[in-house]
Order: C-alpha cells, then sequence, then structure tokens
C-alpha cells in the first residue's frame, strides 16, 4: 500500500511536470523579429509558448489560402484525376506553374505546384474541374466549419483578396491539419518535383519555402500580398519536439522564424 502510494505520487509529479514543460529560460530575452502578429504553438503540450501582437482580430491569409484550398481539393477530386488547363488558368494573376494551354494534367501534379511554388494557374484549374467558385468558395466555408473553425472568410480560393482572413490561433490549427495530411505533409517537405504532364510536357517545380534545408524545419507554407505582408507558417523540431511558428505581416520572414527557432533552443530548458 505504502509502496503503492509513493508510485501514485511519482505519477502525478511527472504529469504536473509534463504540463509545464519545457520550462521558460528567462536568461534568454524576448525575441526582436520584424512581423506584427507572432505564434508559436507546442505540439506536444497543446500550448502556446509565444503570443505576440494583435492576435484577436483576423488578418489576411495571402496564400496560406491555399491550405484550406488544398483540403478541400483532396476531399472532392482523385488524385489520378487529368485536367485540362483552360484559358482562365492561363490568364489567372499571380504566380504560374508553366502549363500550356489545353495541356493535360493530373490532380497530383497540380496540387504540388500549388502547394509548393504556390502556383495560381493551377488552383484555378483544380477548383474549375470541382465547379463555379463560388460552389468552392461554399466548399472552404464548409470544411472549415467541420474543422471547427469559426472566424475564417474567404473571398477567392488563392488568396489575392483582402477579405481572406482568418483568426491567428485558428490560422495555427488550419496549419496543422494540412501538416498532418498525408499528402499536403509530403508536398510542402519536397524541395524540388519533376513531372511530366499526360500531354508530354515536362515540368520542374521548387518549393517557396526558403528554409526547406535547415535541419529544424519540416515543412512550410508562404504567403505574400501588400495587405498581408510577409506570412509564414512553418513546423519545426527542436530537441525532438515538434511546434508551429506562424509569422504574419513581417518584414523579413525568414530571419523571424530563424531567431524564433533559436529562441527555442536557447529560452527554454528541455528534459
Amino acid at each position: 500500500m505504502f509502496l503503492e502510494s509513493i508510485i501514485t505520487g511519482y505519477a502525478i509529479v511527472a504529469l504536473n511536470m509534463i504540463n509545464i514543460l519545457p520550462l521558460r529560460n528567462f536568461v534568454i530575452k524576448e525575441p526582436e523579429i520584424s512581423a506584427k502578429v507572432a505564434l508559436i504553438w507546442d505540439y506536444n503540450n497543446n500550448k502556446f509558448l509565444l503570443e505576440r501582437g494583435d492576435i484577436n482580430n483576423p488578418v489576411p491569409l495571402a496564400s496560406l489560402s491555399k491550405l484550406i484550398s488544398s483540403l478541400v481539393i483532396l476531399d472532392e477530386l482523385d488524385l489520378d484525376n487529368v485536367i485540362e488547363i483552360s484559358p482562365e488558368a492561363i490568364n489567372t494573376y499571380g504566380t504560374a506553374g508553366g502549363f500550356k494551354l489545353g495541356e493535360r494534367v493530373k490532380v497530383k501534379d497540380l496540387l504540388l505546384s500549388a502547394l509548393m511554388q504556390s502556383s495560381n494557374d493551377a488552383i484555378t484549374a483544380l477548383v474549375e474541374a470541382i465547379g463555379s467558385q463560388k460552389k468552392f468558395l461554399d466548399l472552404m466555408w464548409k470544411k472549415t466549419n467541420a474543422l471547427g473553425f469559426n472566424y475564417f472568410r474567404f473571398s477567392d480560393p488563392i488568396g489575392f483578396s483582402k477579405e481572406n482572413v482568418g483568426l491567428p490561433k485558428e490560422i495555427i490549427r488550419l496549419a496543422k491539419n494540412a501538416f498532418d495530411n498525408e499528402f499536403t505533409a509530403y508536398s510542402l517537405k519536397l524541395n524540388k518535383y519533376n513531372f511530366e504532364s499526360v500531354s508530354g510536357f515536362k515540368h520542374s517545380i521548387y518549393n517557396t519555402n526558403e528554409l526547406i534545408d535547415n535541419p529544424n524545419v519540416i515543412m512550410a507554407k508562404t504567403g505574400f500580398t501588400e495587405e498581408a505582408g510577409q506570412n509564414y507558417v512553418v513546423k519545426v523540431e527542436i530537441e525532438g519536439n515538434p511546434f508551429i511558428i506562424l509569422l504574419l505581416n513581417s518584414q523579413d520572414r525568414y530571419r523571424d522564424a530563424l531567431v524564433l527557432i533559436q529562441w527555442l533552443k536557447n529560452g527554454f530548458i528541455w528534459f
């Protein structure tokens, strides 16, 4: 009985330790970054280690919108389906995947292009395969509701509009859902992807994430518009522990991310 009490006591202490880990090392100062909003979420302990800026108001998503778009596309389309590139897709403003009018491309390759290279023509082609933009926006809204989000708003599936907004903490949760998806995770971890379309055209897709070769970085999604500034959501691993860092309206997202990675390493005591 006495031994059981000791074991129980140690178990309670261990559980309490889990709730407070990692321990903040206050010798290390708070990080100095350019982002107007920054969050760091601890996967294992389900808590925020950093909350910086106005986290209670919706902010423009820019191409972070493609995270929810990709989840909708994965729900609606088979990866082996073939889509013909339309004039509307070719003429889509912004980053392009280099597709040709009438080219036949698999959903898998278009979605990889949209996620890795943030190709807007690829997203447009995928949306057209599902239906009208209005229908797709409705599916985005339904998906966010199904995931338990309340504050996302979308005016387009790409992220052009400043009316594509979300609350920072919900953006973190959206990123977790995307990062936990097998196909999305596979796409965002790739540095380069080569493929040949059904029409026989060869393509090379490069990841927009400039920190992809950093040993602490697992995967990330970038976004930028004039209204949003530089957005960046990245999954990192420190001392074997996973975290999601969110940077919104940054002037230098990659420098900010490196500062926060170093702060996670030095600013906390790990066991």
